[in-house]
């Protein structure tokens, strides 16, 4: 099968001409629009935006255990409430909320604490 375009020359780069990159430096940094307005802090919703205080250990759980990381952070909850950890079970129980709803509920519905008003404050 053969191609009707040439392969790029080696050592080469697209130019830009002097006034493409005069007005890429003219440009004012882009705003920050992630920021919440005050409408926007006080929705209900936000109680979903919950779990992403823990996503950042959700993620650094999972690119270490995988697709067990749920389930290891459920183990690691259940073993900080045998230690008496309530808020070493909390954290664990975000992290694995944030990974899993369905085993952070079994968490919930076995010790009867749910952590969500209690975590990180």
């Amino acid at each position: 099968m053969s191609h009707n375009s040439a392969p790029a020359p080696v050592g080469r780069r697209p130019s830009l001409s002097l006034c493409a990159i005069a007005s890429l430096r003219d440009k004012p940094p882009p705003a920050n629009d992630n920021r919440p307005t005050l409408r926007h802090t006080q929705s209900p919703a936000n109680d979903a935006l919950a779990g992403d205080m823990f996503l950042g250990d959700a993620l650094r759980l999972f690119a270490a255990r995988g697709l067990g990381a749920a389930r290891h952070a459920a183990e690691c909850a259940m073993h900080a409430i045998a230690e008496g950890d309530r808020n070493g079970f909390v954290e664990w129980l975000g992290i694995c909320r944030t990974l899993d709803r369905r085993l952070a509920a079994t968490l919930v519905a076995r010790y009867g604490i749910d952590g969500r008003r209690e975590a990180r404050r």
